[in-house]
């Protein structure tokens, strides 16, 4: 039985262990006259004396490595031809096809603006090396514990470098932090941000100065004549918890993307959520309570959906929606780059459930959509 897995394979072997071996032997067996295989930057190629290995390169393989010029690390800069000759090394078994390859990667650092001096140093060490060491595991050494400094890397931290070391003895006057500061700073460059997160376009802002935060009941509405609840809101509380909460954004009964709060009478609430206007919503659950239905029809839902809110108003206030309470507590702008926005609406419909306890039997609320964050 075989598995694929991207680009691995795994057998599950039901036979014997000699069947096995003989499966695999047939497997080695060179049926096809393959000189050579390839693997990312590895070629591995038939000689009389067994197999070797060499360098692999695309044929549409370019010089891609970074301009001395560039801002990064002028330390990692100075390094980084190192590493490439100690790669080249362990690639090529035959040291002809390792000294043709490094002058090719020499001209190509060249090329890049790179001391050729210190291409030659660093190929010198790698020349000095034997071909097992670089295969063997490297092992930490146990150096001195120093105070780590970490910044964000920029071409002003070789300045910040400089006089921080150049006035690290000051520190080191202090008897309490003598043992602990070391007898030279450690500096750690983090990444930068790159220029797209530099220059990317921001997310609207909702709350601009001047707006006013609140729910703004507009009375115009048949909705809004048959709620007997004040015009305006500025903040709203769990009857579970009595925490009080905050509107930050203004939001009327013209607002899509609404997640708003229902209360009764008897003070039991009820979270719910629309992408449509938010008094069209609201004007559903007065029919429905007025009607005595147990079910609505949303946009969200393709059929009936299950609502307690009728359901309590039948059995508790007389199909009477007038001491309904309504509340639009949060406004899920949509955002620019596109996105799910039903999802996200869903999330945060979740989370007020939560957090106001609204789920019952605390509260009206009759399940809890957690798909939603999968």
């Amino acid at each position: 039985m075989v598995y694929c897995c991207i680009d691995d394979c795994i057998i599950i072997w039901r036979g014997t262990e000699t069947l096995l071996k003989e499966f695999i032997q047939d497997l080695n067996n060179n049926n096809f006259n393959l000189k050579s295989v390839t693997f990312l930057d590895l070629n591995i190629y038939v000689t009389t004396g067994g197999l070797q290995t060499r360098l692999f390169k695309k044929e549409t393989d370019c010089n891609g490595y970074i301009p001395y010029s560039s801002g990064h690390h002028r330390k990692w800069l100075n390094n980084i031809h190192k590493g490439q000759f100690g790669r080249i090394k362990k690639n090529c078994s035959d040291p002809k096809d390792y000294q043709s390859n490094c002058k090719i990667m020499e001209g190509e650092f060249i090329e890049k603006g790179y001391n050729p001096q210190l291409l030659i140093d660093s190929k010198k060490k790698i020349d000095e090396m034997d071909r097992t060491e670089l295969f063997a595991t490297k092992t930490k050494k146990k150096e001195l514990q120093f105070v780590p400094f970490i910044t964000k890397f920029s071409k002003g931290g070789y300045k910040l470098n400089n006089i921080i070391k150049k006035h690290w003895h000051v520190l080191q006057m202090d008897k309490d932090l003598q043992g602990i500061i070391g007898e030279h700073p450690s500096f750690i460059f983090t990444r930068p941000n790159t220029l797209q997160q530099s220059f990317k376009d921001r997310e609207k802002q909702t709350n601009l100065a001047g707006k006013q935060q609140r729910f703004f009941r507009c009375m115009q509405y048949i909705a809004c004549k048959t709620l007997k609840n004040e015009r305006q809101v500025q903040s709203f509380k769990s009857n579970q918890t009595n925490k009080q909460y905050k509107i930050n954004q203004l939001i009327t009964c013209e607002t899509v993307n609404v997640v708003y709060l229902l209360e009764c009478p008897c003070k039991k609430q009820y979270v719910g959520r629309t992408t449509r206007k938010l008094k069209l919503r609201i004007g559903e659950h007065i029919r429905n309570i007025k009607n005595g239905l147990k079910t609505h029809r949303g946009t969200l839902t393709k059929g009936r959906t299950f609502t307690n809110v009728s359901e309590h108003f039948l059995r508790c206030h007389n199909n009477d929606p007038s001491g309904l309470r309504v509340i639009g507590i949060s406004n899920k702008v949509k955002n620019w780059r596109g996105g799910d926005n039903v999802q996200i609406i869903s999330q945060e419909e979740t989370r007020w459930i939560i957090t106001l306890k609204t789920l019952q039997p605390y509260g009206l609320n009759v399940d809890l959509d957690i798909n939603c964050f999968i």
